[in-house]
């Protein structure tokens, strides 16, 4: 069963690469209840925190169509500074997005998820969810 929405939940995760060279990403999204954000892409979303060693989990905080001029002040204005730039079906290099961003100096640190939406450049603003504390608070 494949299942894809084109918007994500409160949780974004990236399967382990070996889930993804496994063909597995569609049995891993069936046991942790999530969707495929593309048909093509491997990120999956959950509306519930889902735990996994298959994948990390990310907390989604914002979701921006990619303008880097607009996604710059987005950052700045919410006081996040990204720290880790993934992507999977988009059109520019994080080495370039980052040039592009600019440099921080100070702010939460973020990780920014790059990928296609609805055929569109789009931004994913989370932060990883750490399986250590998350047990801890459990």
């Amino acid at each position: 069963m494949r299942c894809t929405s084109t918007r994500p939940g409160a949780y974004v995760l990236e399967p382990d690469p070996a889930v993804v060279r496994a063909q597995l990403v569609d049995e891993l999204a069936c046991a942790l209840d999530a969707w495929r954000l593309d048909a093509e892409v491997a990120y999956l979303s959950t509306a519930a925190l889902a735990l996994s060693p298959f994948a990390r989990t990310f907390a989604v905080l914002a979701v921006h169509r990619y303008d880097p001029a607009a996604l710059r002040r987005a950052l700045r204005q919410a006081g996040w500074r990204p720290v880790e730039i993934m992507k999977r079906r988009f059109p520019v290099p994080p080495e370039e997005v980052r040039r592009q961003l600019g440099a921080w100096q100070a702010g939460e640190p973020v990780t920014l998820i790059m990928t296609r939406l609805e055929g569109r450049p789009t931004c994913i603003v989370c932060q990883e969810v750490s399986r250590s504390a998350t047990l801890r608070s459990g």
